[in-house]
């Protein structure tokens, strides 16, 4: 299909191919930033658990999560995190995601707004492909 010819695998002979990385892939240093910015939260008692307690330093990674520090993390605290994320519109697809999490994870919904969230939606998976 000739799409993405960036991603495409690169031949290294014996068998062996490189894959190069996604515009998403986070490097190491980004990855850094961002389990820092999430260890020097803080929030209110009660809102959240303690994301501190969630980030491993050592591996760069976020566990342990249960069903509302995952809900917290894709409505509120992700914007926060995603600052230092290089690409720009990435950044935004992602901002946009968390916005849409937000609205549709309220007690109420205007029906007059659902429109425009259904349209907003739209246009963010358009700019995902």
């Amino acid at each position: 299909m000739e799409s993405r010819p960036e991603l495409h695998p690169e031949d290294l002979g014996n068998g062996r191919h490189y894959l190069p990385t996604a515009s998403y892939n986070l490097t190491n240093d980004e990855k850094r930033v961002i389990c820092l910015s999430l260890r020097s939260l803080k929030v209110l008692t009660g809102f959240s658990s303690n994301i501190k307690r969630l980030v491993s330093m050592k591996d760069l990674t976020l566990t342990s999560f249960n069903a509302h520090d995952c809900h917290m993390m894709m409505t509120c605290f992700l914007p926060i995190a995603i600052r230092a994320i290089k690409p720009v519109y990435v950044r935004m697809v992602i901002t946009r995601m968390c916005y849409f999490f937000n609205q549709i994870a309220r007690k109420e919904i205007c029906e007059d707004k659902l429109g425009d969230l259904k349209h907003f939606m739209a246009e963010t998976m358009g700019q995902i492909e």
